[in-house]
């Protein structure tokens, strides 16, 4: 009975072991899927490549067990 929000943020000079541990928390926290809750990431401003940010977004909502939003808090 409790919903769930959580903002995240990603982008090339985090740690390298910054998007395996969102995918595990997003994908493990939960032991199913529910409809209450979400996720949302926002890209930081000055990445370079849009398409693989895009993807890496992408892979995480695919592996999340709550909905998963990008949220563009900086303007790209």
């Amino acid at each position: 009975h409790i919903e769930i929000t959580a903002n995240f943020v990603m982008g090339e000079d985090l740690p390298a072991g910054h998007i395996p541990a969102l995918v595990k928390h997003a994908g493990e926290a939960l032991r199913q899927t529910i409809g209450k809750g979400c996720i949302y990431i926002s890209p930081l401003k000055g990445s370079r490549n849009r398409k693989e940010m895009l993807d890496t977004f992408r892979g995480i909502k695919h592996k999340s067990r709550l909905e998963t939003l990008l949220y563009l808090i900086q303007r790209l």
